[in-house]
């Protein structure tokens, strides 16, 4: 389903508020499956990141190049697959217990949680990239001085 597929949000609004500390929580139950060691203070920027921009894309901003730079970055912090999974578990989670009774608004997390995982993929494929540029440079290297 495309965004432009999307219903937008018609019931209760979601705040900020409410989701930065469920995706907090998600992040800091995932934060040693990651890559690099994120500080506390990096999860809680990341967790109130995301919540500010699923919120504009709950509330009519389908714009999923923003989404998808928000998951690109999550990937160059270092962010493992497990804690953007966790994200994406939170924010279903969010919206599917507010919207119970009218189901309407899951594909508006659905949408949203595909746009931050292609950004999330793509981002962490331009990472492997880079560190196998570094490994095949340093290689490269010995290889030479094997050589002379």
């Amino acid at each position: 389903m495309s965004t432009a597929e999307l219903p937008t949000a018609t019931i209760l609004p979601i705040s900020t508020q409410e989701l930065a500390p469920r995706l907090r929580t998600a992040l800091q139950a995932t934060m040693f499956n990651s890559r690099r060691l994120i500080t506390p203070r990096r999860i809680s920027q990341i967790a109130e990141e995301a919540a500010l921009s699923f919120v504009h894309f709950v509330n009519g901003v389908h714009d999923e190049s923003t989404v998808q730079s928000l998951g690109y970055r999550l990937a160059s912090d270092g962010l493992g697959h497990t804690a953007a999974l966790a994200v994406v578990g939170a924010l279903h989670e969010s919206i599917w217990e507010r919207y119970q009774s009218a189901m309407i608004d899951a594909p508006l997390s659905i949408g949203y949680s595909n746009a931050l995982l292609a950004g999330y993929m793509e981002g962490r494929e331009a990472t492997l990239l880079e560190e196998q540029e570094r490994a095949r440079i340093g290689y490269n290297r010995a290889q030479a001085k094997l050589n002379q």
